[in-house]
């Protein structure tokens, strides 16, 4: 059995706030519901979210890539969000002076199936880790 959305909003949670608004498609899904969440913590880092989740009782909700990652080193538990939201977008971004530099493209053209596959890997692994029994 996943987690209801009363169990979600009921928890508290610890927000990631370095690189923008990670979190404002929950938050704003939740608003539609008439629902918010109790945040515990703000922090800048992922990393930061993941030492401090390892030492209280609260919830993180990240992309499942990260989850399965962290959880390949922590003790930590995986489950589905119990919202629908719509999938994350990852984009590659370079200056545009650098579009045609033959070394730039290079260096784009080895690093992009090796990012895609990780990125496959690691939602793969997260989908064999949810824990979806109490």
């Amino acid at each position: 059995m996943g987690i209801t959305i009363n169990d979600y909003i009921e928890s508290r949670h610890i927000l990631v706030s370095g690189g923008g608004d990670k979190d404002s498609i929950i938050d704003h899904t939740l608003a539609i519901m008439n629902l918010n969440r109790h945040v515990y913590a703000t922090v800048p880092f992922f990393q930061a979210a993941i030492e401090l989740l390892l030492k209280t009782d609260t919830m993180l909700t990240i992309p499942l890539h990260i989850a399965a990652d962290f959880a390949q080193h922590h003790d930590l538990k995986i489950k589905y969000l119990p919202i629908d939201i719509k999938a994350q977008q990852y984009y590659l971004l370079w200056h545009e002076k650098y579009y045609q530099d033959p070394a730039h493209r290079w260096f784009r053209d080895i690093c992009f199936p090796l990012i895609k596959a990780h990125l496959d890997r690691t939602i793969k692994l997260g989908m064999k880790l949810i824990h979806t029994h109490k």
